[in-house]
């Protein structure tokens, strides 16, 4: 296979008259276990709130009723933040309540980091924050504590990732996310840097799938006409995507699966990414979730991870 990667910016025109753009109200809900790694995302989750219009609140779980008399799990947030954020205690197992608080209509988005404890760099990944990846219902935001702690993810976000397999179901999945996207947008000047990885084994299987160009690094022979269709599909397939918001169009191809995350990861990095807007096709058991997996301990950047409809009822090893 031909590897290589080409970008093709696609401009939209603006929004017509009559298309919807409303938005539920509800906060940014951040989990915050008590420890230095939770709280170190806790100023992306503030910015993210202020820049979508949203207040913000903390969640923490508490296991049993003796784990409410610890120290305060805003403990390590700024003081300034943790006198003005509402702090929300729950008890019971914390992924389960994690999930029911990623499924309330009142949160407009559910945020935690990919580890508690101590900030270690590494790409780790918690049972927990597994869990709750392979079973939201509707979308999360993860962010790596160590990239948080570097303080370059509280800039506004104005460059969203969005990978694709070329796959209409995948695209059609992002639509969930768009509500925040649109309000995202009211704030910055927010665009997609859409990325089509493409590999052996996961070649456009049906005709509503969209197929990579035949050289991915000759761009002089059919990459012109092969990006306009690439945008139009995209559109189609996700018709709640911002219509005016630019989509830069991207495609890489690499031999083997395994290989998909981290072309993402340092593609990402590349493009200074704000946002990866990724979507979780499978309960992320073993054998189907290691490009996600991988997605989540690589990114450069917050992973906004988005449920197909067919997986959202469905557990980890359905």
């Amino acid at each position: 296979m031909q590897t290589g990667m080409r970008p093709a910016t696609e401009h939209a025109p603006a929004t017509p008259a009559g298309r919807s753009t409303v938005i539920r109200q509800g906060t940014i809900t951040i989990a915050l276990d008590g420890s230095p790694a939770a709280a170190a995302a806790f100023p992306v989750a503030e910015a993210l709130a202020k820049q979508a219009g949203l207040e913000i609140e903390a969640l923490h779980v508490a296991v049993d009723r003796s784990a409410l008399r610890e120290p305060s799990p805003l403990r390590y947030v700024a003081p300034a933040s943790a006198n003005a954020v509402r702090l929300r205690v729950v008890e019971g197992d914390p992924a389960v309540q994690l999930l029911a608080a990623a499924a309330d209509p009142r949160v407009a988005l559910l945020v935690l980091t990919t580890h508690g404890g101590e900030i270690r760099d590494g790409g780790i990944l918690s049972p927990i924050s597994l869990m709750v990846a392979a079973r939201a219902a509707r979308p999360v935001l993860f962010i790596p504590p160590e990239i948080a702690d570097h303080g370059g993810a509280t800039n506004a976000v104005e460059r969203v990732l969005v990978p694709l397999d070329g796959a209409r179901a995948t695209a059609a999945a992002l639509a969930p996310s768009m509500e925040l996207m649109e309000r995202l947008r009211m704030r910055a000047d927010l665009s997609f840097d859409v990325l089509f990885v493409f590999h052996p084994g996961g070649r456009a299987s049906s005709v509503e799938d969209m197929a990579g160009p035949m050289y991915l690094d000759q761009p002089h022979h059919e990459w012109p006409g092969w990006k306009r269709r690439a945008a139009a599909w995209l559109r189609r397939s996700c018709p709640q995507l911002p219509i005016d918001a630019p989509l830069h169009i991207f495609a890489s191809g690499v031999h083997t699966r395994a290989e998909v995350a981290r072309v993402i990861a340092e593609f990402g990095a590349r493009q200074r990414a704000d946002l990866v807007l990724a979507v979780r096709t499978s309960a992320m058991q073993r054998g189907s979730g290691e490009v996600l997996r991988g997605v989540l301990r690589l990114a450069p950047c917050p992973v906004l991870l988005v449920p197909a409809a067919e997986q959202t009822t469905k557990g980890v090893g359905s």
